[in-house]
C-alpha cells in the first residue's frame, strides 16, 4: 500500500518519456539545454496521475476510519494500527508527489527497459508448468485436493477464539 502511489508516478513518468522520446542530457541543434522540457514533461506526468492516486489512497484511508470508532479491547488493539496506517499512507502520498518525481528525473535513464534475466527464467518455468496444467487439468486438481486433506488436521488443532483467555 505504501509504494503504490510512487510506483504509479514512476510508471507514468517513464510512459511520458517513451511517448516523447528521452531528451534527458541532450541538446537541440543550437546547443541549448532542454531542462525546461524535462520539467514540463515531469510535471505533466505527475499531474496526470495525481487525481487517481489521491482518490485511491483516500478510499483506503476511509476504509480504515471505522476502526477508530471501536471501543474496549478491540479499540485499544486496532485504533493505533489504523492511525499508523493512515499516517503512513499520507506520508507516502506526499513522498510520491514531491521526492519521487525529483529522484526519477535524476536517476532514471533511457526510455525503455529490458526484462531481468531472473524474471525471464522464472517466466519460462511458469509457462512450462502452465502448459502441463492446461494439458492435464487433473494433476493440479489432485495436488489441490491432497493439500486440502493435509490441512484438515492443522485446522482442527488451531484455536478458534479471537482473543485467548488471559490469566
Amino acid at each position: 500500500m505504501l509504494v503504490d502511489a510512487s510506483v504509479v508516478v514512476v510508471e507514468n513518468i517513464m510512459a511520458h518519456r517513451i511517448r516523447s522520446g528521452d531528451s534527458r542530457n541532450s541538446s537541440d541543434r543550437n546547443g541549448s539545454d532542454r531542462n525546461g522540457d524535462d520539467r514540463e514533461r515531469l510535471l505533466a506526468a505527475v499531474t496526470e496521475v495525481a487525481k487517481p492516486v489521491l482518490s485511491g489512497l483516500l478510499i483506503i484511508i476511509v476504509v480504515f476510519l471505522p476502526l477508530l470508532t471501536l471501543q474496549g479491547l478491540e479499540g485499544k488493539l486496532f485504533a493505533p494500527v489504523a492511525i499508523t496506517i493512515v499516517l503512513a499512507l499520507v506520508a507516502s502520498l506526499m513522498l510520491a508527489f514531491t521526492t519521487i518525481p525529483v529522484l526519477s528525473s535524476l536517476l532514471l535513464r533511457g526510455s525503455g527497459h529490458s526484462t531481468p534475466r531472473l524474471m525471464r527464467y522464472l517466466h519460462q518455468g511458469y509457462e512450462r508448468v502452465l502448459r502441463l496444467a492446461l494439458a492435464k487439468p487433473a494433476i493440479p486438481l489432485l495436488i489441490a485436493l491432497v493439500l486440502l486433506i493435509a490441512a484438515i488436521p492443522a485446522y482442527l488443532t488451531l484455536g478458534k477464539s479471537f482473543m485467548p483467555t488471559m490469566d
